[in-house]
């Protein structure tokens, strides 16, 4: 069983609003794949947080991990579009996953688990990142998908991150952006990696490159992937399919040809269906 902690929050468009956070969407995958999982997060008691629970009760999503709080509100991203349709993201501060508490159930819940998700936005606030530190000493394994947003990191944060991970998923531009932080030697896709798993002792590391395909390491192993062509209808949420496949196949025992393949063939196939959440469950049959 997997738990993942961290943010819960609406993307606000002008004409809609869509539940997200990549928190979220990795557990939606998680749960959608293997028929259980902790979701471990904090909500407003207002009305999105309101509709938060109504769909967790549409999906019967166990709400039991899903902090309710009366002083802040539940998470928001209000999202505006340029005249070419591109859209710029202002992530609301002060909100209830910035106060997450590593209650007493969390904490059982955390020693039935093999794996516990996290990224850097929710740890934005200390409240918050105090809670998964607490968390993580009864996690088996800690998957850090990396996630940088906006100015919401510091490198305090990453080292310590990495330093609780076992397994960690980044893009290539977030591999730049850290090996500058950690190491003087140029940077190069080839040796960046590799430096990263032997600073921190990762045992799986995973970057992606987008339509360029991705790459997967073990200690002794690499393995890359190239892009497979598909109908693009919205790449919205491709890395957290990613990302929650990944864990599946490594939790699963698969080689590691088997994992990269499927991960890259359900992100892909997530990327022909409108929105992060698929409406219904015929994406996932075939994986389950």
């Amino acid at each position: 069983m997997i738990a993942s902690f961290g943010e819960i929050l609406f993307d606000v468009f002008p004409e809609e609003e869509l539940l997200g956070g990549a928190p979220f969407n990795f557990f939606f995958h998680i749960h959608a794949l293997t028929g259980d999982g902790v979701f471990i997060s904090r909500i407003g008691s207002d009305e999105r947080g309101k509709k938060i629970l109504s769909f967790f009760r549409q999906h019967s999503i166990d709400p039991r991990y899903v902090q309710i709080d009366p002083h802040h509100p539940t998470g928001a991203a209000f999202v505006s579009l340029n005249d070419n349709g591109i859209p710029t993201f202002t992530i609301a501060e002060e909100t209830a996953y910035d106060y997450i508490e590593p209650t007493p159930a969390a904490i059982e819940a955390l020693a039935e688990c093999d794996m516990l998700y996290f990224g850097t936005l929710a740890q934005r606030n200390n409240t918050s990142r105090s809670a998964l530190h607490q968390l993580s000493r009864n996690a088996k394994r800690c998957f850090f998908d990396v996630n940088l947003r906006q100015h919401y990191y510091t490198a305090e944060i990453l080292q310590q991150s990495f330093a609780l991970a076992d397994i960690v998923k980044l893009n290539d531009e977030e591999l730049r952006q850290i090996h500058s932080l950690f190491f003087t030697e140029p940077f190069s896709l080839d040796t960046s990696p590799r430096l990263l798993m032997e600073k921190f002792s990762l045992s799986f590391l995973a970057v992606t490159l987008g339509e360029n395909g991705s790459w997967m390491w073990t200690p002794d192993r690499a393995h890359f992937h190239k892009t497979i062509a598909s109908v693009v209808r919205d790449t919205v949420g491709a890395g957290d399919a990613f990302a929650a496949m990944m864990c599946v196949g490594i939790l699963r025992g698969w080689p590691l040809e088997k994992i990269h393949t499927t991960a890259s063939e359900f992100s892909a196939a997530l990327c022909g269906v409108k929105g992060a959440l698929p409406e219904d469950d015929e994406l996932y049959e075939k994986y389950k």
